[in-house]
């Protein structure tokens, strides 16, 4: 119906804005946290950390923590967000 057809459209503007970031550490950092989880939960930092990293020692955490926010911070100021 309109409303799936309304979220798949929404779904497809975050992916390009995602894919529209030139750091491939952020791009990889949202990809992670939003689009590869396997439900509606987000997939938590230590999965992320392991993904990113290999492994989730807090330092590499809140590394991908730094990079996901950085990126959050470039698609809001490019005004895809909206």
């Amino acid at each position: 119906g309109p409303k799936i057809a309304a979220i798949r459209r929404k779904m497809q503007a975050i992916e390009a804005a995602i894919d529209d970031l030139r750091d491939p550490l952020e791009r990889a950092v949202l990809k992670l946290r939003y689009l590869d989880s396997e439900n509606v939960e987000l997939v938590k930092w230590a999965d992320v950390s392991v993904r990113m990293f290999g492994d989730d020692e807090d330092r590499h955490v809140k590394a991908a923590q730094r990079h996901h926010n950085g990126a959050l911070e470039k698609i809001k100021l490019e005004g895809i967000s909206q």
